[in-house]
This record gives structure tokens, sequence and C-alpha cells, in this order.
């Protein structure tokens, strides 16, 4: 699954994004969280969208680092830095 450089430069951008600000596969955990999406989950995931939508990232840019999750996230940070 070949990616344009430009595309994974901007998933890379995106993602570095979603770490400092702690946005869809960096949020911590809730300790009362036991996997179950609750109802604010949707609420969660549209303001994580926002935040990279204002930062200039395209849709579906943000839709796939929002919909990442956090081992897969980390894993084409430093896949994606050593290329």
């Amino acid at each position: 699954d070949e990616a344009a450089p430009g595309v994974e430069a901007e998933v890379l951008a995106g993602l570095a994004l979603a770490r400092r600000r702690r946005l869809g596969p960096f949020r911590p955990l809730a300790a009362d969280d036991e996997g179950t999406s609750g109802p604010d989950e949707e609420g969660l995931r549209q303001r994580d969208l926002g935040v990279l939508a204002r930062a200039g990232f395209a849709r579906d840019v943000a839709l796939r680092v929002i919909g990442m999750e956090a081992e897969d996230a980390m894993a084409l940070v430093i896949a994606l830095k050593s290329s």
C-alpha cells in the first residue's frame, strides 16, 4: 500500500500534532474506562478532527491519524522517521 511521499509526510506531521495535543491515539485513557465507547467518544473524535482541520490537515489525513491505534501510530512515526 504505497502512498505518495507527501501524504506520508502529512500523516507524520498530523501524528506529531496529535501527540503534542494528546489527540486520538495519544489521548490518555480515563482510569474508569473499560474499553466501552460512550456518548462522549464521538464528541472527542469530532473535536480532534476539528483541531487537525484548523491546523490545515486534509480530512482524509485527519481521519487516518485519529483512527489509528496508539501502537500503530508510534510504529508509523518510528518507521517514517527512519526512512
